[in-house]
């Protein structure tokens, strides 16, 4: 929702074909968070994946049941189909828009050093001249060193070391040290201890469920009242308290059973292929119906519905068709 904004940017080559809002997005009485702090969404799945990879790989990794080599192979599977297939997607769809309006959308350096380097999944390490390609795969990127350094930590220390990383990452996040890298690795850090704190093995009390769902409603008024430097604390609360109610071992007690189900379900299948399609989505949207004579017609509800309707579509063919398959043959092959 965060990037529906690319189509009425000064900066496209769109600009002005479809209908600007009057003065708001559509819907904004209700999606304005999204609108608004869509982008802090970032730091929360950073948040995930520590808290996911402290549950489903460190007794593994300690006990060396799972090697390096292993662990790299099923990171590459589980990030590696939708991202090439999203970067083929953007590379040939953006090849068409750069044809048909004379400059690209959104993204301008689809060269081949930065093709080379979405190849690497290195589009956010420091060597890059800005987004490309698929931008938004930018905070992927930024976790793939992450994995490594998870790895070995786990390999080699023991759980607690973890708030020295946090503490550590924390400053130099503060201090503009290490760029996106060290604040990936703080939200990360903050994952993975969670996962090794008790909290989340807690069967919730009712003050605990108050308590917890106050800090969570707290930290959200924090983060929409207070100014950059405040918002980063509140960010760091609201996501440790998002993690422990819809995470923890008994999270049926935390929320009810289909909300549950419905973010377990939501977070861990379809959110990764939303994310890496809804651009390609985009480009589709910007081709097709920005080329249209009608388009000016289309109104800022239902320019939000097609490209809403159109990612989650896509999003779903490639879980369905791809992802899924490719899961299940890894099964077969008993290497999970």
């Amino acid at each position: 929702m965060w990037h529906f904004q690319h189509f009425y940017a000064s900066s496209s080559p769109i600009s002005g074909v479809f209908t600007e809002p009057s003065n708001r997005f559509p819907l904004d009485n209700v999606l304005w968070p999204a609108y608004q702090y869509g982008h802090y969404g970032v730091e929360f799945f950073w948040a995930l994946s520590g808290f996911i990879f402290a549950y489903r790989y460190r007794d593994a990794i300690v006990t060396g049941s799972l090697r390096l080599g292993r662990f790299a192979i099923q990171r590459l599977r589980r990030i590696g189909p939708v991202h090439y297939l999203s970067l083929i997607l953007v590379a040939g769809l953006q090849s068409a828009v750069e044809h048909h309006y004379g400059r690209s959308f959104i993204y301008a350096n689809n060269d081949t050093y930065h093709f080379l380097l979405n190849i690497l999944g290195a589009s956010a390490w420091g060597l890059e001249r800005g987004y490309s390609f698929n931008g938004p795969f930018w905070s992927v990127s930024t976790e793939i060193p992450i994995y490594l350094f998870f790895f070995l930590l786990t390999l080699r220390f023991d759980a607690n070391k973890w708030w020295y990383v946090f503490l550590l990452s924390l400053i130099m996040k503060s201090s503009g040290i290490g760029g996106v890298i060290s604040e990936c690795l703080c939200y990360f850090a903050i994952g993975v201890l969670v996962q090794n704190s008790r909290f989340v093995k807690l069967k919730p009390t009712r003050t605990r469920q108050t308590l917890f769902w106050g800090i969570l409603v707290l930290s959200g008024v924090g983060i929409h009242l207070t100014t950059h430097g405040l918002r980063g604390l509140f960010m760091l609360l609201l996501v440790s308290s998002l993690l422990i109610v819809f995470g923890g071992k008994s999270n049926s007690h935390w929320t009810t059973k289909p909300l549950a189900g419905f973010v377990s379900t939501w977070l861990g299948r379809l959110s990764y292929p939303v994310y890496l399609v809804h651009f390609p989505a985009q480009l589709i949207i910007v081709l097709v119906v920005g080329g249209s004579t009608k388009s000016h017609d289309l109104s800022p509800a239902g320019l939000l519905t097609v490209y809403v309707t159109l990612t989650v579509l896509l999003a779903y063919l490639i879980f369905r068709y791809i992802e899924q398959p490719i899961q299940a043959l890894a099964k077969r092959q008993n290497d999970l």
